[in-house]
């Protein structure tokens, strides 16, 4: 989830869409989320910790992800260059996707 109010709303209209229409319609016996990942925060910009607030609020601070994504010139490159792993910055951006990768697969030990 980006940490814009658009965002949020989105996330809180999915996760309503998918109760409805695929747990309720289908009666899906299960149906877990792993965890709203934070993406694009830049740290201290108040909109964004006012988001992260309200995502918290909405959500409970258990469905957000401990790790999140800082808005990074990274990021922005590789749509130009494609992905990269040549200098330390490559490496610093993989650290962090590691990291999420490392939260989702806990949780989904953790559940089964």
């Amino acid at each position: 989830m980006q940490t814009q109010q658009q965002a949020l709303d989105g996330a809180s209209a999915f996760i309503q869409y998918m109760q409805k229409e695929v747990i309720d319609t289908y009666h899906a016996p299960r149906l877990d989320l792993v965890g709203i990942l934070p993406v694009l925060i830049q740290p201290g910009a108040p909109v964004d910790n006012l988001t992260l607030q309200n995502a918290v609020e909405e959500f409970g601070q258990a469905n957000i992800l401990p790790t999140s994504i800082h808005q990074m010139q990274r990021l922005k490159r590789y749509g130009v260059t494609g992905i990269t792993d040549d200098s330390r910055y490559d490496k610093k951006v993989f650290e962090v996707y590691k990291q999420v990768v490392n939260d989702i697969l806990s949780r989904i030990e953790a559940n089964e």
